[in-house]
């Protein structure tokens, strides 16, 4: 792109230029004398007529550029079916054939006669920017040899090699050779014509609004008209049309008209050629009539008119000569047709996209001239398109989320630059609404402007990556929004918003609900009271919402608890806290058997609703089993052995038991055995019968044994104390 101002400090652009200039000054064809002059690289015929001849294999000319434009490619305006014996182009990358009419334009009504849109106003001049040009129609006053019926162009893009060098006189292919022919036809041959080409980068159209006693001109990027790198081409013939003198400038705002200097030898672009023109390169021996003359794709640039009179013209045309036997109609009288070509690629344009031609007459080749009569067309397309891809269109929270850009420019030499800022745009689970930048549908900013990275005519750029964590993007809708602003090659603003590809929805989590009853056992009681816990959990945060809580009675019981619909709810839904909820409490269990919870979580913002019934964990069983207490009682007794060394004793026996010592409260007495009759050696054992000892009796307590002899003068009698504790337990 010729964006700036172009000088000696790019020694590859201008010794190439300079190189193609010295061949053109000096009358040498470099390369010597081109076989195919007149089919540079074997792609369009210069040879002074616009009927394609098939000189070389694949060669175009205007009658395909003709065909394609008005059968093929416009269908309904006024210019369509000419050419129709032709076919398309074979490979051209862009086509432009214009007639001098326009349909009704605003205000204006169609204009069909030989006095369409022509020049007006002291502004309408090549150094002056196109804003400040104007035209109108159906007035007089055009001389007719200014007077242009027809202008058309094509470009074509090939490898390059030694027949179509590239930038830098590349000839292997690693780069392209960018041809530009161009050419017109005018109402009347009776002088000298001196006309200019421009290739503008803007789409330049026609305008309502005045200017300068006339109307104005329209740009598609407005309020820029011209760019730096437009292109213009002046063409002056003279001796007949046999010496070609072309000399070739570019738009560069950098060129001041003090800045101006002479334009003699190869200057490439030192020099100023008038205010906002940059020169570039001239030649007075730029003629491209076959046979010998200049290949463009060799030696820069080259024009060339038609020499004889009647030439046939693949198109309706009318002259202002009557016709006649010389003059069939729809032919070309000598100089009423031109045709040029240039390669961009000595000119350093190589990467320019123009959008539109103009072919111009003009009063001389002056850049001052007064422009006369033009002839306006769209030519190739400018405005590299956007599109977008978003990285997966339906994601679980935590998910990495990006957006691609894809921008692809029409030029395959030129690589898409610049910044694409990413906008993300929030909706309701399931929406459809756009983010497409208007109000309400702005969105917010994902990170910072990301630079486009390609080769060719495409270039991409990545967004950051959105819903790295779980939280920083709740599950919903969400959609991408890319905006670019253009670059200097590719004019225009673009912004992308396609539901298709650029949304995603962020689906909710699955939650995990586990229960535990309190109590769980196979033996509750009828009436126990009786809760539920229920433990919330998922992959992500804590979850958060509420749990409800159903109770099944034993006929509503499943084999897998209480399932589906079934049970009663207890109490309100419980908030989870920490991730947990416990029930109200309880005591709707009278009736006997298997009971069992159902705990169903409602879901959040992040986790999707869930709940658990468990046969085996989360139920208890209500039974009216039998049950008892015991309430023990003890009989002391005590067995009493007398002994005696010898013989037999008689007495009386005396047997107490006490509590608390032996000298204790008597709480028993044994009758005395055998009426107080007693005789050792024997033994007795007590009869208690009457004092029990309870749980609430335990204690130590005693026997008193006391033996009284008959006979007390040869006998001792004997008094004894023992003890035993009695410890009772009723507990069950």
């Amino acid at each position: 792109m010729i964006s700036r101002r172009i000088t000696p400090k790019q020694p590859g652009r201008r010794y190439l230029t300079a190189f193609a200039v010295i061949g053109l000054l000096g009358g040498t064809l470099l390369g010597g004398a081109v076989a195919n002059a007149t089919t540079p690289a074997g792609l369009f015929e210069l040879e002074g007529n616009a009927i394609t001849e098939n000189t070389a294999p694949g060669s175009d000319d205007w009658d395909r550029v003709c065909h394609e434009v008005t059968i093929t490619r416009d269908t309904t305006s006024s210019i369509t079916d000419q050419c129709a014996s032709a076919t398309d182009t074979t490979t051209a990358t862009a086509v432009a054939w214009t007639t001098d009419t326009h349909a009704a334009l605003g205000a204006l009504g169609a204009c069909s006669g030989n006095n369409c849109t022509i020049f007006t106003g002291g502004g309408s001049k090549d150094p002056i920017d196109i804003n400040q040009w104007a035209w109108k129609d159906n007035v007089g006053g055009l001389p007719d040899k200014d007077n242009l019926q027809h202008g058309f162009a094509a470009r074509y893009s090939i490898p390059s090699s030694p027949t179509c060098p590239g930038p830098n006189n590349n000839q292997d292919g690693t780069t392209k050779c960018e041809m530009l022919f161009f050419g017109n036809d005018r109402f009347d041959n009776s002088g000298d014509a001196q006309q200019g080409f421009w290739f503008f980068q803007n789409k330049i159209g026609l305008g309502t609004n005045a200017v300068g006693g006339g109307n104005g001109f329209t740009s598609s990027n407005a309020p820029q008209f011209h760019r730096n790198g437009d292109l213009l081409l002046i063409s002056d013939f003279s001796n007949g049309g046999t010496v070609s003198t072309i000399t070739v400038y570019t738009w560069d705002t950098a060129c001041l008209k003090n800045d101006i200097s002479p334009k003699t030898g190869p200057i490439n672009g030192v020099s100023c050629g008038d205010a906002n023109l940059r020169f570039q390169a001239s030649s007075n021996q730029a003629n491209c009539d076959g046979g010998g003359g200049v290949d463009p794709a060799i030696s820069g640039f080259c024009g060339v008119v038609n020499l004889t009179d009647g030439v046939p013209s693949p198109w309706a045309f009318v002259d202002k000569t009557t016709i006649s036997p010389t003059h069939p109609a729809n032919t070309f009288l000598t100089n009423e047709f031109y045709e040029g070509g240039v390669n961009l690629g000595f000119l350093g344009l190589q990467s320019e996209c123009f959008a539109s031609v103009a072919s111009e007459t003009r009063s001389s080749q002056s850049t001052t001239a007064t422009l006369k009569d033009f002839v306006l067309g769209s030519f190739g397309s400018c405005e590299a398109t956007l599109a977008t891809q978003v990285s997966n269109s339906s994601v679980t929270p935590g998910t990495a989320v990006h957006d691609t850009a894809t921008v692809t420019g029409t030029n395959p030499n030129v690589t898409p630059t610049g910044n694409v800022t990413f906008f993300l745009c929030s909706f309701a689970a399931g929406s459809t609404d756009v983010c497409d930048g208007t109000t309400g549908h702005v969105g917010t900013q994902v990170g910072s402007p990301v630079a486009l990275s390609g080769s060719g005519a495409i270039a991409t750029a990545q967004s950051d990556d959105v819903n790295t964590q779980a939280a920083s993007l709740l599950p919903g809708h969400y959609c991408f929004r890319a905006e670019w602003p253009g670059d200097s090659n590719y004019i225009g603003a673009k912004t992308e918003f396609s539901g298709a590809t650029e949304c995603f929805d962020v689906s909710k989590l699955p939650s995990q609900t586990a229960t535990t009853s309190n109590p769980n056992t196979n033996n509750v009681a009828p009436g126990t009271s009786v809760t539920d816990t229920a433990t919330v959990s998922g992959s992500g945060p804590t979850p958060t919402g509420s749990v409800t809580f159903f109770l099944c009675q034993p006929s509503e019981v499943t084999s897998g608890g209480c399932e589906g619909t079934a049970g009663t709810q207890i109490g309100s839904a419980k908030p989870l806290s920490g991730g947990q909820a416990t029930s109200d409490a309880t005591t709707n269990t009278t009736t006997l058997g298997k009971y069992c919870w159902r705990a169903e979580y409602g879901g959040d913002t992040v986790y999707e609703p869930s709940s658990h019934t468990d046969a085996t964990g989360e139920c208890f069983t209500v039974t009216n089993s039998a049950s008892g207490t015991s309430d023990q009682t003890w009989l002391p007794n005590d067995h009493v052995d007398i002994t005696t060394p010898t013989g037999t004793l008689s007495g009386t026996l005396a047997i107490t038991l006490r509590s608390g010592s032996c000298t204790g409260t008597v709480v028993y007495t044994e009758p005395v055995p055998n009426s107080g009759a007693f005789t050792a050696p024997g033994t007795y054992d007590t009869t208690n019968s009457t004092f029990t000892v309870e749980e609430a009796d335990s204690g130590t307590y005693f026997w008193r044994i006391v033996f009284t002899p008959t006979d007390t003068v040869n006998a001792t009698g004997f008094t004894t104390c023992e003890s035993t504790v009695i410890t009772v337990d009723d507990t069950p």
